[in-house]
């Protein structure tokens, strides 16, 4: 069912309402339906039927519930569209906190949790977390758009970590570092793609402390 201009125009304007970037979207335009992608989370909206009866579906995220709609006149189409972006947006800004939790035992049984000792960290170690842990916290800021609020908390919870390393020993700490960038995501402060980025990070800069073989890894720049 081809579109007219005007109709294809109130659909790009119907995704901006929502809360999503056209550029993220791909319109196709077939005989028979037309089909809107958003790519980077894979949900769909499907528009088919005829003047005088808009049918379709949607689909949100990773989910594999299919939403089926009617609409009998055109306006409630861009509507829907607007309705379906929203919830899109609102899936990718939403973290998942079971997903989360996954990565958290993947990088406490990579780094050998239950075999490591909790022995004090060294002053020179001291310094080696501190100063990674500044360069997350600056990438951290540098990436999300952060209120004052916000912006506070992040200081506080990395320079509450960087003092526990003076204080606990490295088993005790890697929990307490993994409570702060997880409450850092359900805080809405770091983004959920982020949160497996930043954990293999970490394992990678600093598995060496904690019995593992370590190496680097830089943080994506900002943008």
């Amino acid at each position: 069912m081809p579109l007219e201009k005007y109709q294809s125009n109130a659909i790009f304007r119907a995704i901006e309402a929502g809360g999503l970037a056209p550029d993220d979207c791909v319109l196709t335009d077939g005989a028979a339906e037309v089909r809107i992608r958003h790519v980077p989370s894979g949900s769909l909206f499907i528009l088919g039927g005829t003047a005088l009866r808009f049918t379709g579906s949607y689909t949100v995220g990773a989910s594999a519930v299919v939403w089926p709609y009617d609409a009998y006149v055109w306006t409630k189409v861009p509507e829907l569209v607007q309705r379906w972006a929203g919830d899109v947006k609102r899936d990718l800004d939403t973290p998942d906190l079971w997903a989360d939790l996954r990565r958290r035992q993947v990088l406490l049984t990579s780094a050998g949790y239950e075999a490591i000792g909790n022995t004090p960290f060294t002053p020179d170690e001291q310094l080696e977390v501190a100063a990674q842990l500044l360069e997350i916290k600056e990438y951290v800021k540098a990436t999300s758009s952060l209120t004052s609020e916000q912006t506070l908390l992040v200081e506080a919870w990395f320079n509450e970590a960087e003092a526990a390393t003076r204080r606990l020993g490295r088993k005790d700490w890697l929990l307490l570092f993994l409570g702060v960038v997880l409450s850092s995501a359900v805080a809405g402060v770091v983004p959920p793609d982020a949160v497996h980025h930043l954990l293999t990070m970490v394992s990678h800069a600093l598995g060496h402390l904690f019995g593992g073989a370590g190496g680097s890894t830089q943080l994506p720049p900002a943008t």
